[in-house]
């Protein structure tokens, strides 16, 4: 994918923050008391169940927040695919201090390293995919204790839409990752035959 086009690509990105607080909104509370109004049915559960959903919720919420703090990785996105236009310019342009700043920024500075974000973009598909594991327990354990009615209702609600389009997010966003990575390698090598051939 020529680089142009994934910047295009970057910027049509969904907004990780909007499916995470719709998911978050639309799925189970720990089940207390009128925890889950919009679930008046999960209050006749018994008492074991509620034990076992609490505990499976429980555990999906330290990937949500994981989640959640990956939140600036569209930005960072957006940050590298403008620095690997502005690296190939300058690399055609014959800009050779330029170009090795850029390559610098891009390896070692704490915002801008590519590693960072490679690192960040796995985490996420990571969390993403053990939220998904922990979503589909809860509702195995559901569709075991709920009447057929009940489950349909539940399985209505938004929470699955979200959940996708969260899974396809951070599946597109570690492509992308994976994608200028190789654009960065590509022009840091042109930048060093470049300059091994100016000396």
């Amino acid at each position: 994918m020529e680089l142009k086009e994934l910047k295009k690509e970057v910027l049509a990105l969904p907004e990780l923050r909007t499916h995470l607080k719709g998911f978050q909104e639309s799925w189970l509370k720990p089940i207390k008391d009128n925890s889950n109004p919009h679930l008046p049915f999960l209050n006749r559960l018994d008492s074991q169940t509620k034990a076992k959903l609490n505990q499976k919720i429980a555990a999906a919420q330290p990937h949500l927040q994981q989640a959640h703090a990956a939140h600036d990785l569209h930005e960072r996105l957006h940050s590298h695919a403008t620095q690997l236009v502005e690296l190939k310019l300058t690399t055609f342009n014959g800009d050779s201090r330029k170009a090795a700043a850029l390559t610098n920024l891009m390896l070692h500075d704490d915002y801008h390293s590519l590693h960072k974000t490679v690192s960040q973009a796995k985490s996420l598909h990571e969390n993403l995919s053990q939220l998904h594991q922990q979503y589909e327990e809860v509702n195995q354990l559901l569709s075991q204790k709920l009447s057929l009615e009940e489950m349909v209702y539940y399985m209505g609600l938004p929470h699955k839409r979200y959940l996708q389009s969260l899974l396809k997010i951070g599946q597109q966003q570690q492509r992308i990752t994976r994608d200028l990575g190789r654009h960065f390698v590509t022009i840091a090598q042109e930048v060093q035959v470049r300059k091994n051939m100016g000396r």
